[in-house]
């Protein structure tokens, strides 16, 4: 007889080597207990929203129109002179007829 096989144990017979049975296998692998009262021992809050959110990683795409659309705006004294020439510009002449 070369050996004797059984469910989780060899046994050699003519080498007198025996191995130790293997462990249990474990009947629990996971738990959430206690796991929300410790989330909420000092509260679940939002992630503070940052003022402005960093560029990196965005569409390359997007940033170089981005950088284009910021060149075309003015502020905002620069949009109120504007409209104070443009006053200036048409204050002689009628005001145009709605229809």
């Amino acid at each position: 007889m070369e050996g004797c096989f059984r469910y989780h144990q060899k046994v050699f017979f003519d080498q007198g080597v025996s191995e130790q049975p293997a462990k249990m296998a474990k009947s629990k692998n996971h738990t959430n207990h206690n796991q929300n009262q410790k989330a909420h021992k000092n509260g679940i809050k939002k992630p503070k929203r940052k003022r402005h959110e960093s560029k990196r990683g965005m569409c390359q795409k997007f940033l170089r129109n981005l950088r284009f659309s910021k060149k075309g705006n003015v502020s905002h004294e620069e949009s109120l002179k504007r409209a104070e020439e443009r006053k200036a510009k048409f204050a002689g002449q009628p005001a145009p007829v709605k229809l």
